[in-house]
């Protein structure tokens, strides 16, 4: 401004205002002029986390560090339990500053899990997968099928259900689009994917024999049955169970498969009311254990329609099931369900009057939708 007004002779009051300077701020600079600029110190906001709440944080997850938590769930749980008030993108910062970050997501002494062989060329191995998505507030299903190797999604369809009929249909098509692939198809579990038995082959067993090998099972239980994983919410069903002592818990699982197992066997075996038994093959034994359970608790939060689902509702069990999608559409949302802790056992005290009911819509839900005949129309459908 100054050069400007020694070069023209205008006022620098008049280049200031044309400039949109007021003159407050235009006396501000002149005598800041030559010193540097530096910042007052950040104001403590209401919405920052206390030197308590960060060693709060940090306690918690190393306590919770077997469960493979991440930091969004634990930010709630937290919450929940009255904690530490601290919003997510916090605690994930606090997490990461302590090194806490996945710092347990690799069990040492443990092989790496490989999995199925990777493929080496394009259309060697498909990979069929479904997840839901919400259109004008109506739920539809997303099916893709991926070259394992590129990852290329080969094709996909938007679907109403998550029927089998739907995925063989998609397979088909990509069959015609590449007619001299000779690829693997890879999927999940899904009894929509591997509905060939039926759920109707799933049969009440009464063997009075097995008794003597499980005499617990003489008085009323629950049975869960499942791998034992965090996605399974095992760790809830057993927090649950073990608060509820008059109630007996027959969980059937691969516990010696990972650290997390390991960490709830040894947590949970010492509960008198929890029985924690180990993978049992037998189908017999397996149905024997299910048909003489009071209720089947559903824990399962993956993997579109569980089979372990349809068959205890082909049993004609009443099931509390994790409160998801999948698990809804498969139950017709004719069951109970559950999030947390607090969740189930509410359920258990509160809901037992509505059991025979439950059980009675799951048997005719699971016959008329996972049986054999029906599968068998769909297929024939298909090809005709």
């Amino acid at each position: 401004m100054q050069k400007i007004h020694e070069k023209t002779e205008i006022k620098v009051s008049v280049l200031v205002a044309f400039a949109g300077v007021s003159k407050s701020t235009w006396h501000e600079w002149r005598t800041r002029k030559g010193i540097e600029t530096r910042h007052n110190h950040e104001t403590p906001k209401l919405n920052w986390y206390t030197p308590e709440e960060r060693t709060a944080v940090v306690k918690y997850v190393l306590t919770h560090k077997n469960f493979l938590y991440g930091y969004r769930y634990l930010a709630w749980q937290m919450i929940d339990e009255n904690v530490a008030f601290v919003r997510p993108a916090s605690v994930y910062n606090i997490m990461k500053e302590y090194d806490l970050v996945h710092k347990w997501a690799k069990n040492e002494g443990e092989a790496k899990k490989k999995g199925f062989d990777q493929p080496e060329a394009p259309h060697e191995q498909w990979h069929t997968d479904i997840s839901y998505i919400k259109v004008l507030g109506v739920f539809y299903y997303f099916i893709s099928i991926m070259d394992g190797y590129s990852r290329k999604i080969l094709d996909w369809a938007l679907c109403e259900n998550m029927e089998g009929i739907n995925i063989e249909l998609l397979v088909a098509r990509v069959k015609e689009k590449y007619p001299e692939a000779k690829a693997r198809i890879i999927h999940d579990n899904g009894k929509q994917l591997t509905g060939l038995n039926g759920s109707d082959q799933v049969s009440r067993v009464q063997d009075d024999s097995l008794f003597e090998k499980y005499p617990f099972c003489r008085e009323p239980y629950s049975v869960t049955v499942c791998r034992i994983e965090p996605e399974n919410n095992v760790h809830v069903i057993l927090e649950a169970f073990s608060e509820m002592l008059d109630e007996t818990l027959v969980f059937v699982g691969n516990w010696e498969k990972s650290e997390y197992g390991r960490s709830l066997k040894e947590k949970f075996s010492v509960c008198k009311n929890i029985l924690l038994l180990d993978p049992i093959y037998e189908p017999h034994t397996v149905n024997w254990l299910r048909s003489n359970a009071r209720v089947y608790i559903h824990g399962h939060s993956a993997g579109g329609t569980n089979p372990s689902l349809v068959e205890a509702m082909n049993l004609s069990l009443p099931i509390l099931a994790f409160d998801c999608v999948y698990n809804r559409a498969t139950t017709e949302e004719k069951c109970l369900y559950w999030k947390i802790a607090e969740d189930l056992q509410n359920l258990m005290k509160n809901k037992s009057g509505k059991f025979a009911e439950i059980a009675r819509e799951m048997g005719e839900a699971g016959k008329r939708l996972y049986s054999w005949e029906r599968i068998a129309r769909q297929y024939n459908a298909l090809y005709q």
